[in-house]
């Protein structure tokens, strides 16, 4: 990472980006994980507005909300960015999350959880970046489940560290980052027993054009190729945020797929999933993803190679 930052010429960048950030990590840190998580909703909705020019994401709001106006997506905006606060927030106390039967996270579906892990096979865990998306992990690690979590490290190699041994602390204990080989590795995982627990639900370079919204977009495959290659069950996840630091997950029933079944219609089924979710809990979406923008822009999808087994 550091590497690419000297590449990038982004060092100097870095560096005074990780001076603003510790300080307001360490403050965040010494309070209660819900005084974090209300000062963090403050700060976002307080500063976000004016780092982002949120205005330019009323173009992906108009694909869910075409009838929405520019006040109400405005206020609709404050609200993710209070979210992301929260975020933020929360996430420097995963402590206060984990162990079993924590109060914090109401699951439900449980009980397809553990019908899958009868079978004995791996099993994919899929899910959105929907309320606080970093504690799927640590809801899964709860139920005393192991595996890898695939994940976008931070860009900064200076807080990389930092970030990463946080979550192994209280999530799964492998982490896959997004790019490539990580096909590989997930199915590696899979194969393996292990459990896999993946975001899918933004924009990708790599994939296929697939519904969403109506809009033909790319859209990652790894999900159901993987879940097609190693006949693992796959169980989506939902989460909705109920207060401060505290959240409701669901577990749907496992869904099973072979050789045989389409990788677009599966993955269509994932994102008509998605779209339950983001008209329920719009403001606990991450919008300021161009989730749409390959096609605003007419980027056709790169396709997602796999690479044998064994490599």
């Amino acid at each position: 990472m550091l590497k690419r930052a000297r590449e990038r010429r982004r060092v100097g960048r870095y560096r005074l980006q990780t001076a603003l950030i510790l300080p307001l990590v360490g403050l965040l840190r010494l309070l209660p994980v819900e005084a974090a998580s209300n000062l963090g909703g403050w700060i976002g909705r307080t500063f976000v507005r004016r780092i982002e020019d949120l205005k330019s994401f009323h173009r992906t709001i108009r694909v869910a909300f075409p009838q929405m106006g520019e006040a109400e997506m405005d206020e609709l905006l404050a609200e993710m960015s209070a979210n992301v606060g929260r975020v933020l927030g929360e996430s420097i106390h995963l402590e206060a999350f984990a162990g079993a039967d924590n109060a914090r996270l109401e699951l439900s579906g449980v009980e397809h959880v553990e019908a899958a892990r009868r079978d004995g096979r791996g099993i994919l865990f899929v899910g959105g970046h929907f309320a606080n998306w970093e504690l799927f992990e640590v809801a899964l690690a709860n139920l005393g489940l192991s595996g890898a979590k695939v994940l976008q490290h931070p860009s900064n190699p200076f807080v990389l560290g930092l970030v990463a041994r946080h979550r192994y602390a209280y999530g799964l204990d492998e982490q896959i980052a997004t790019g490539e080989g990580v096909f590989a590795r997930v199915r590696d995982a899979l194969r393996a027993g292990r459990v896999v627990q993946m975001l899918a639900d933004q924009r990708t370079s790599k994939g296929a054009k697939v519904p969403f919204f109506g809009l033909e977009t790319t859209t990652n495959l790894v999900p159901a190729r993987a879940a097609r290659e190693t006949d693992a069950p796959m169980i989506l996840m939902s989460m909705r945020r109920l207060g401060p630091a505290r959240f409701a997950i669901g577990f749907s029933p496992p869904r099973r797929y072979g050789p045989d079944d389409d990788e677009v219609a599966i993955m269509a089924e994932i994102n008509r999933f998605f779209e339950e979710q983001l008209r329920a809990t719009p403001a606990h979406w991450l919008w300021g993803h161009p989730r749409w923008g390959d096609v605003f822009e007419n980027i056709p999808a790169q396709p997602l190679v796999t690479p044998p087994s064994g490599r």
